[in-house]
């Protein structure tokens, strides 16, 4: 039980840095060339789109011992995989 719960504590705390570095850039980089409030769902889409590729290479990798170049493939429509599709979806998932 104390694993898993040091498990779900790690996990948030990765979430948590995520979304500081997220602010970060937004406030740094991103609202300063473009309107506040275009700011603000750009970089919460944004956040979502890398988590989910970060989520797919590290698990891939890592979990699955699949190469990077294995994992990369998997993202070529030319190959016939539609993971492209899955990606905008999550990208728009957000709305």
């Amino acid at each position: 039980m104390m694993f898993y719960l040091l498990k779900i504590i790690v996990i948030w705390l990765l979430l948590e840095m995520a979304a500081m570095v997220n602010g970060a850039v937004r406030d740094k980089l991103i609202a300063p060339v473009i309107d506040q409030a275009i700011a603000l769902p750009l970089s919460g889409v944004s956040l979502w789109f890398d988590m989910t590729l970060a989520f797919e290479y590290l698990v891939g990798h890592y979990m699955l011992a699949k190469s990077w170049h294995n994992i990369h493939d998997g993202f070529n429509p030319r190959g016939g995989n539609l993971f492209l599709m899955v990606l905008l979806v999550t990208a728009a998932a957000p709305w």
